[in-house]
């Protein structure tokens, strides 16, 4: 008996019954919740007269059904969109775990762009700023279910986002 409470004592993460003849020991792994993977791409569609598109990802947010909200960091992924066109795509999380459930409210920040820092284009005029509405890059609603895999793919279309004013993107 001395024994048993020496182990209880110095172990706390480790849970099972002294003295009893049952194989039926709970550990903390078996508790986990059951969760799904996540993955993220991006794409564009073709754009004329721009060489470069220059992004800068902050980081991954969404909202489960309980309203709690999951970051995920991105780390400022840099790439240059004009690479990922069409049916290409640039991968922007692969393979996260996620709690089960609904998610809503998704999006990716960037970087504001003021010409030198953040995301820009580069065009035969040279290289302006990109500025994006809140700095967020919405993505669609998605259900995690058990051992599943959902991949989704942001179609960005900044061809038909883009806008000059006063001099800048």
């Amino acid at each position: 008996m001395t024994i048993c409470r020496t182990m209880f004592l110095s172990s706390i993460f480790l849970l099972s019954a002294c003295g009893s003849d049952s194989d039926s020991a709970v550990t903390v792994a078996e508790q986990v919740l059951p969760q799904g993977q996540f993955s993220l791409a991006i794409s564009d569609s073709p754009m004329d007269g721009v060489s470069h598109v220059g992004m800068v990802m902050g980081e991954l947010v969404m909202t489960d059904a309980e309203g709690v909200i999951h970051r995920h960091d991105l780390q400022d992924m840099a790439f240059n969109l004009l690479d990922f066109q069409g049916l290409d795509s640039h991968l922007v999380v692969d393979n996260i775990d996620l709690p089960l459930g609904q998610y809503h409210d998704a999006y990716v920040t960037i970087q504001q762009g003021d010409g030198n820092d953040g995301c820009y284009v580069e065009d035969g005029q040279g290289r302006h700023g990109l500025y994006v509405d809140n700095g967020q890059l919405p993505v669609s609603d998605f259900e995690i279910v058990a051992d599943q895999h959902i991949s989704i793919t942001m179609e960005i279309d900044l061809y038909r986002g883009l806008s000059y004013q006063q001099g800048e993107l």
